[in-house]
């Protein structure tokens, strides 16, 4: 019967998942990483702008954002959302 369920692939679905665990732990250290020096950054741009040592156009933030939203999402939608993957890319931004 246990053959019957996974038709003998059960060791290629298993070795897939794994592949997609450890995708998912890089990209949540990646993901973290990223969080971080982003708001570093956006710290030292809010204390350098309210000082007046830097300029920033807003609206060019703000349209930008939109786009990099926009696009995020476009990525999103084409990862293969399998449950390897999002249980390492959990694990991995909290663990990193």
């Amino acid at each position: 019967m246990f053959d019957e369920m996974f038709s003998r692939n059960f060791g290629f679905s298993m070795g897939l998942v794994g592949i997609e665990f450890l995708i998912g732990l890089i990209l949540g250290l990646l993901i973290k990483k990223a969080l971080k020096v982003i708001i570093i950054v956006a710290i030292l741009i809010g204390v350098g702008s309210y000082v007046g040592a830097v300029a920033v156009n807003w609206g060019m933030v703000v349209g930008t954002a939109g786009t990099l939203a926009a696009l995020g999402l476009l990525g999103f939608t084409l990862l293969p959302l399998g449950a390897g993957l999002l249980v390492g890319g959990i694990v991995g931004f909290i663990k990193g």
